[in-house]
């Protein structure tokens, strides 16, 4: 651990406790943790859990750890992120408990809303929310310059069907019921380089229940630096695995082509069909059927909610292979598209 004078503990009428992991964290770090610390629920502990940093994060966290009570430094050196967590979350104490990226931004009403959601539904163990994802790079101002707002499937039914293809709960901003946790002795998977998120909440959801806020509640930071740009190679190579887990998972049976087919609708981002031919595309909707008819007969997901998906997605394959291999759409693109280009270039001019 990080010297004594830094670290301090939970109180008793503290709500919910933040853990931010951090490694190396020091560009994004100070508006990450002011964002918590604005919350409009105050009585929160944050948790700065260190793998090691080697640049200013630590010096910064002392910083704020001297100005605020609320915050307590924990050093894991050499430990992996969800390693981390997994041995933190046996410590706390609080009746929930949130996670947060050490460069993402959450809204100032984000726990309010998580912390409600538990209060209103006894029976939840564990919610995360929409989200916008910005570049940092290209944005010129403090304020998050807007990429996309993503938005999960709501309930726990149909986050639960979704898991079958990709990741459906935003990690970076999830809470969790501490008792739940504890009482079926569950923990974060960190078997794995970068796909523990998804693993984790594959074993999760099968013992509590889950649930997506609707609202956009905070903000998550793409640059030059963060996992998600880095590491997205590596991710792929997993995700074969990934995906053999949660296929077995649930049951469905399959050779190692259908594995390769099914990856080819992407983990992350989620709803990407990487086909590249006709055959890949007409062997994604071949299996996407078998699924469905392998489901239908196991019941192992709800089947209204899994046909419903598994439609949208052959819809989608569909579309795709039109838009790719129409010969008129193709010509039409080739010659639209520059054209669009050559107008929009002249008005900059």
């Amino acid at each position: 651990m990080i010297k004594p004078e830094s670290i301090s503990i939970m109180k008793e009428d503290d709500k919910i406790t933040v853990i931010i992991p951090t490694y190396n964290s020091a560009r994004f770090l100070a508006e990450s943790i002011e964002s918590i610390l604005e919350q409009t629920v105050q009585n929160l502990h944050l948790a700065i859990l260190d793998g090691g940093s080697k640049d200013a994060t630590i010096d910064i966290a002392k910083a704020y750890a001297v100005r605020d009570e609320r915050i307590s430094l924990h050093s894991y050196i050499g430990v992996h992120p969800t390693a981390r967590i997994d041995d933190f979350v046996k410590k706390i104490t609080t009746p929930y408990f949130a996670l947060q990226h050490s460069d993402d931004i959450s809204y100032k009403n984000r726990l309010e809303k998580q912390i409600n959601a538990f209060e209103n539904d006894p029976e939840l163990g564990a919610c995360s929310c929409a989200y916008r994802s910005f570049w940092h790079d290209r944005s010129t101002s403090t304020k998050p310059k807007p990429e996309t707002i993503h938005k999960k499937p709501e309930k726990h039914e149909e986050i639960r069907a979704n898991l079958v293809f990709w990741w459906v709960m935003h990690s970076p901003a999830i809470a969790f019921r501490t008792q739940q946790i504890n009482n079926h002795g569950l923990g974060f998977y960190n078997k794995f380089q970068f796909g523990n998120d998804y693993l984790t909440n594959l074993n999760f959801i099968e013992k509590i229940k889950y649930h997506n806020i609707q609202d956009e509640l905070c903000a998550y930071r793409i640059h030059s630096e963060s996992d998600g740009a880095k590491n997205m190679e590596a991710l792929r190579k997993e995700e074969i695995e990934l995906k053999r887990q949660a296929l077995s998972h649930f049951g469905f049976s399959f050779t190692e082509h259908e594995l390769e087919i099914h990856t080819k609708i992407r983990l992350l981002p989620d709803g990407i069909i990487d086909a590249i031919s006709r055959q890949e595309f007409d062997e994604i909707i071949t299996w996407l059927n078998k699924l469905v008819k392998m489901n239908n007969s196991s019941k192992k997901i709800d089947p209204a909610i899994f046909n419903k998906l598994v439609t949208d997605l052959i819809k989608q394959s569909e579309t795709i292979k039109k838009m790719k291999f129409n010969p008129f759409i193709k010509a039409a693109r080739n010659i639209i598209l520059p054209a669009i280009k050559n107008i929009y270039s002249r008005t900059r001019r």
